[in-house]
């Protein structure tokens, strides 16, 4: 099984990447349609350029573990936008996703226009860079470095 989201405002020129995390691996694949949603994404508008999937889902997945995905996509969601200044966020699930969200709730931050440095060009693959950062969120200061990107955003 899998579960998928649609991210709102990633600008990357990858095509896709994977991010391994506690449960599972986060796979983004850039969406059809994602060059004639740039000019759109720079006017202010929001756009939906990638999407996320995680095929270590199960319908016996335990609630803590749900909630443990999220966070994880939450997290690098937090990452992604402050590699691009820009507000990355889930905005709902993929046609293909088996788990169907009728509202994201609380559990993400909601998509906005929001613009802000240029975006920094990583060299390579984003993937080393959100596996280094995702480390942060399972220190100590976990709530600090989560308010703080939150804060930016």
């Amino acid at each position: 099984m899998t579960i998928g989201f649609l991210i709102t405002d990633y600008q990357s020129a990858e095509q896709a990447f994977s991010i391994p995390c506690r449960f599972g691996t986060w796979e983004f694949q850039k969406n059809v349609g994602y060059q004639a949603l740039i000019p759109k994404l720079q006017s202010g508008m929001v756009g939906n350029t990638y999407s996320a999937f995680n095929s270590a889902v199960d319908h016996f997945i335990s609630e803590a573990n749900l909630a443990t995905i999220y966070q994880d996509l939450r997290d690098i969601c937090l990452l992604l936008s402050f590699h691009s200044s820009l507000c990355v966020t889930p905005s709902g699930s993929t046609q293909d996703s088996e788990f169907q969200h009728l509202s994201l709730g609380d559990k993400f931050i909601p998509p906005r226009a929001i613009r802000g440095f240029p975006i920094l060009e990583p060299f390579g693959s984003i993937a080393p860079f959100l596996q280094k950062g995702l480390a942060l969120f399972r220190g100590p200061h976990q709530k600090f470095f989560r308010l703080l990107l939150t804060h930016r955003i």
